[in-house]
């Protein structure tokens, strides 16, 4: 998917960017080694089948998040970068949306989308707190 390509170069600029969360990645292969899991993992959420590679997917990523105590803070706002950029990419993909019927797919496409990465956190933080739980 190109338009994960584009979405994740820049997400992890920002992220390299970043004094803060670039502590989290000591090196660049460490880099690629979450991005080409997240690529799989978007590619996942945004087939809509939510399947059960899915769901494990999503549950991996909460894991980790907790073993490497990533805040929520920091994951969340690096989700809604990660997120405006797919929907800007989609937008500025779509033909014009001049006519009521268009805009009103549009505003379904992004609608489906907006419910998909809610269902994506959720699964995650799920996933961090029972990690959690399964520490105590």
């Amino acid at each position: 998917m190109p338009i994960l390509d584009f979405v994740l170069n820049r997400f992890y600029q920002a992220v390299a960017a970043d004094w803060d969360m670039s502590g989290y990645f000591s090196d660049q292969a460490i880099l690629n080694h979450a991005r080409n899991p997240q690529k799989k993992h978007w590619e996942l959420l945004l087939a809509g089948n939510f399947c059960e590679d899915y769901r494990a997917s999503a549950g991996r990523i909460g894991r980790v998040h907790f073993k490497i105590q990533l805040p929520f803070h920091m994951y969340l706002a690096g989700y809604a970068c990660a997120t405006t950029l797919i929907q800007k990419v989609v937008l500025e993909k779509a033909p014009t949306v001049s006519f009521k019927s268009a805009r009103h797919r549009m505003a379904e496409q992004l609608g489906a989308l907006t419910r998909a990465f809610a269902v994506d956190v959720n699964l995650m933080v799920e996933s961090h707190f029972s990690a959690q739980r399964e520490e105590q």
